[in-house]
């Protein structure tokens, strides 16, 4: 068997051999020194833990999506504000004014259709719907749609290829009327005078696509001229039409018409008689006739 070593063993107490377990004779504890190897506890801060990282991170990523939301309730995702306001309650562009007048609409020039009935308008759409000016579509149609705007407005300019291909879509459904409203510079009013005289050789559309196609790039009368004859028009007639000032009252008109209706920028459009004003997209044209014709085949 083997030898026990009890050298580490505690006394044994004997009558022989008393020994004195009294607590205060003992060591304190706090007097002993701690082994390295055995640190002193520290506790570990709430947002150095795994858990607490993931608040503070989640706490992060909701005030980013808070400040994110807010930037786009103010810029109004890209679109303009005021555009959404007219556009909410599209059945207010239909709304019938409670004052009336009969209104019978003048003869078009020779290159266009023009509605020579008797129609029901308010004073509004008498003074926007001038039928001797640029028309596109049914004159018959009960959707008119009028917009003034400027050849050299780069707005304008922008939405001139969404108001044409929806025109040019829904034709026989609506009216659509072109005004000028020259705001930019005096190129603006040759352009216009220009537009119209090209009418009178039933060149009004074509010259007005090639205005937009070409914008910025036809800043003088010989632009002009090359591009008329470029379109096969007789530049000589145009040129005289032009220098005679023989549309210069018209464009007056225009913008004098213009200013009565509130109109303060290009392009604003009118939907019979209602305003609206800046680009407007394709799907709220498509909207706003899906509400037309809601209401109107009720």
């Amino acid at each position: 068997m083997d030898n026990l070593d009890n050298s580490n063993q505690a006394p044994i107490s004997s009558p022989e051999n008393p020994v004195d377990y009294n607590v205060s004779n003992m060591p304190s504890l706090s007097s002993q020194p701690i082994p390295e190897e055995y640190p002193v506890y520290s506790e570990i801060k709430w947002y150095k833990k795994g858990w607490g990282k993931a608040i503070i991170i989640m706490a992060i990523i909701i005030v980013l999506l808070i400040a994110l939301l807010a930037y786009l309730m103010i810029s109004g995702l890209g679109v303009d504000k005021s555009d959404l306001q007219q556009l909410n309650n599209i059945d207010n562009l239909f709304s019938v004014s409670s004052s009336t007048i009969s209104s019978t609409a003048p003869s078009a020039p020779s290159t266009v259709m023009a509605n020579t009935g008797s129609i029901t308008k308010d004073a509004t759409r008498v003074l926007a719907e001038r039928m001797d000016r640029p028309l596109w579509g049914n004159p018959s149609s009960t959707l008119v749609i009028v917009e003034f705007a400027d050849f050299q407005c780069s707005v304008c300019e922008a939405e001139f290829p969404i108001i044409r291909s929806f025109v040019t879509k829904h034709k026989d459904e609506l009216l659509y009327i072109f005004r000028n409203y020259v705001v930019e510079d005096e190129n603006s009013n040759l352009l216009a005078q220009a537009s119209l005289c090209a009418n009178d050789q039933g060149k009004f559309w074509i010259i007005h696509d090639k205005f937009y196609t070409n914008f910025g790039n036809i800043n003088s009368i010989s632009n002009v001229s090359s591009l008329a004859g470029s379109l096969g028009m007789d530049w000589d007639k145009m040129y005289q039409c032009i220098q005679s000032g023989k549309y210069a009252n018209q464009v007056t008109q225009d913008m004098a018409d213009g200013e009565s209706l509130g109109v303060q920028g290009t392009p604003t459009f009118f939907i019979n008689g209602k305003k609206i004003e800046g680009a407007v997209t394709m799907e709220d044209w498509e909207a706003i006739l899906a509400k037309y014709k809601e209401l109107y085949n009720k």
